[in-house]
């Protein structure tokens, strides 16, 4: 191996991960309208009585507002579990919102106000 050949390892630079801290409140949205929740969430909300969140959306704020809830409000979603993910499919309500889900899909984080979590878009 020549000089030429020879691997410089100082020119490679770490890069940072796109993973979120445990500690920190977030949700993730896919493009097909699926909701899921994170854990930090989930163990600090989700309780046998709060099976349930209500969703919403404040437009002048471009927030969405989730609430944890029981199932006897019928306009709550059931949380629904698949091993260790807890998700809503929450399409129908972001097409009702005219949501567009290429600019809202992906990892955001919650912001905790009161009994309400929110998440600012934009």
């Amino acid at each position: 191996m020549d000089k030429q050949d020879e691997i410089q390892f100082f020119d490679f630079s770490v890069v940072a991960t796109t993973r979120r801290p445990s500690n920190v409140y977030s949700i993730n949205i896919q493009k097909t309208g699926r909701l899921s929740f994170g854990r930090k969430l989930i163990e600090d909300f989700f309780k046998e009585e709060h099976s349930h969140v209500l969703v919403g959306y404040s437009q002048n704020k471009s927030e969405l507002i989730l609430k944890f809830t029981t199932d006897e409000d019928p306009r709550a979603a059931l949380i629904k579990t698949v091993g260790k993910t807890h998700y809503i499919s929450a399409t129908s309500f972001f097409r009702a919102m005219n949501l567009d889900m290429e600019s809202i899909a992906g990892t955001h984080t919650v912001k905790l106000n009161g009994d309400l979590l929110t998440v600012k878009f934009g």
